[in-house]
């Protein structure tokens, strides 16, 4: 135990352990898993800084089923002879999907050659679409737990291996930089891998591998942590855990190789995961359960995972958009909705998953929106059918679905959008679909009140305009009331930013920034531009971002 005014320094970021040396700190062998472990006392420091290493990056060309490749070098940095790169999939799903080898011998200046022994079993071709992971997991630093038998008993009876749990409640008494945690975790509360236990605990973690264990991250309770580039890999059960809490900002991190999920996401309310990527996971890329509210996944992808790309699931799971993100290549349905309500999925590339591209079930899941993108075809509109059609509902179900889908392409190949799937009492409106201007294709129950008309005019759009949200990104007690939209705002996500004290950005993702406001904390401020007016209810203070 790291106790109150105590200090456990494996590096700083003003004295980083350097590359020519390893620390490492092996944590006691138990007589069952979570017997033993590393707990960092509020009050207590903790910092691990290892020499610098580029988490991942991209092969520059498609990759043979041989014994190299190669990488932009800026792309692979203080990667070395004896570092562990894992190989992502370009097809194939499930934890042998991905394929790890030793580097033996980096040669060559920009790009890097990097060359290992024994070849892959399988060819990875590189497109636009189907980039090739390259991740180094080998770190300088390393927090190991001696036990190395991982078990999914609770309570962890059967293993041996120890935990990482941090109590502090100062961001930088608990710094994680280029570091690495093996064979960590066990199934009992607050032992899962390294653990964010509690509402007011806080701590940095970036550019770090979680592999082998439990878990890697858990972040239980816990408001308001930053984690960026790590890399979350073979965790005997999730690879990045938000249970409860919430406010988090995960950005540039991957999830590979779990048994379960790659990243998973438990009834923990206002987080932003951006530019994230889950793959060769036997679980779902991204699964959002148990009221996991006002969620966002942007820039991300989901794919070769044995589940669904993304599933959201439960009926207190609201408001979650998933944005400007790509899956494809999952064993199931590229987007999985049950019971949930109030989704919005824009500008998304679905394809060539096992099941549908998008499939929502349940008598409580109202209320969906999918806002351009494709369904069945990739970023460059070649052709390429999710198995088990485009869209796709719940037979025997309560009723009572709405969806409205605009702008998407949608592709007629295996089925398109599987009417025959909607059960009494829901409804699903597709408008300009494929890029046909003023088309209009209506499936399932729209019921009309008495004496009542419904009047397809040319020029006149037949439903007002809507939308969802507000989701509270980062921050705490900001809102938005009085919302209304117009036309102009069709297939937009609106963001606002505070860019510094009183000073907030409102920008669309297609109209750019579309004017500012001058809003102080506690405060109630308007504003107004041709895509949408609202009034911007600030919380009791204003941090920049």
């Amino acid at each position: 135990t790291v106790a109150s005014g105590g200090t456990l320094d494996l590096g700083t970021e003003a004295s980083p352990i350097p590359s020519s040396i390893s620390a490492k700190l092996f944590l006691s062998t138990g007589s069952f898993g979570g017997q033993y472990g590393l707990i960092v006392s509020d009050g207590g420091n903790f910092t691990a800084r290892g020499s610098t290493r580029t988490p991942f990056g991209f092969a520059a060309a498609s990759v043979s089923a041989g014994t190299s490749l190669t990488i932009s070098a800026s792309l692979a940095t203080g990667w070395a002879v004896g570092d562990v790169i894992a190989i992502g999939p370009t097809t194939g799903q499930g934890t042998s999907s991905t394929e790890e080898r030793t580097i033996t011998s980096p040669s060559g200046t920009d790009p890097l050659t990097l060359n290992w022994s024994g070849s892959l079993s399988s060819a990875r071709t590189l497109t636009a679409d189907t980039p090739i992971v390259v991740a180094n997991l080998t770190r300088n630093v390393v927090i190991a737990s001696s036990g190395t038998t991982v078990v999914s008993a609770s309570g962890g009876g059967g293993g041996n291996n120890a935990y990482v749990r941090n109590l502090v409640s100062n961001t930088t008494s608990f710094y994680v930089v280029y570091a690495e945690f093996d064979y960590l975790g066990a199934n009992a509360s607050g032992k899962g891998g390294l653990t964010f236990d509690g509402g007011a605990v806080l701590g940095a973690v970036s550019s770090s591998t979680f592999r082998s264990g439990y878990r890697g991250v858990v972040l239980s309770s816990a408001t308001s942590v930053t984690l960026v580039g790590n890399l979350y890999a073979k965790s005997l059960d999730a690879g990045l855990v938000l249970v409860a809490g919430g406010l988090h900002s995960v950005s540039d991190n991957l999830a590979f190789e779990n048994s379960g999920a790659g990243f998973s996401v438990a009834g923990s309310s206002g987080n932003a995961l951006s530019n994230n990527r889950a793959f060769s996971n036997t679980g779902d890329g991204f699964s959002l359960t148990g009221g996991a509210r006002d969620v966002s996944i942007s820039s991300s992808a989901a794919h070769g995972n044995t589940g669904n790309g993304a599933s959201i699931t439960d009926s207190a799971a609201t408001n979650v958009a998933l944005h400007g993100s790509s899956f494809y290549s999952n064993g199931g349905e590229g987007i999985s909705i049950q019971d949930a309500s109030d989704t919005a999925i824009s500008e998304d590339n679905v394809f060539s998953n096992g099941g549908a591209g998008v499939k929502i079930c349940g008598s409580t899941a109202k209320r969906h929106y999918i806002l351009g993108g494709s369904l069945g075809y990739d970023s460059a509109s070649n052709s390429k059918a999710n198995a088990n059609g485009e869209f796709r509902s719940c037979s025997g179900g309560g009723g009572g679905i709405q969806v409205h889908i605009k702008q998407a392409n949608i592709n007629p190949a295996n089925g398109g959008v599987v009417a025959t799937t909607l059960c009494a009492g829901d409804s699903l409106a597709s408008y300009n679909q494929n890029g046909v201007s003023g088309a209009a294709h209506v499936f399932g129950d729209f019921q009309l009140p008495a004496a009542s008309t419904f009047t397809l005019t040319h020029g006149k759009r037949t439903n007002a305009p809507a939308y969802t949200g507000p989701t509270l990104v980062k921050g705490a007690g900001h809102t938005l009331t009085s919302i209304t939209v117009t036309e102009s705002a069709v297939n937009e996500l609106f963001k606002i930013v505070n860019a510094g004290g009183t000073s907030w950005t409102v920008t669309g993702q297609k109209s750019g920034q579309v004017g500012t406001i001058t809003c102080g904390a506690s405060a109630t401020c308007a504003f107004s531009a041709t895509q949408v007016t609202f009034n911007h209810v600030t919380g009791s203070s204003n941090k920049t971002g």
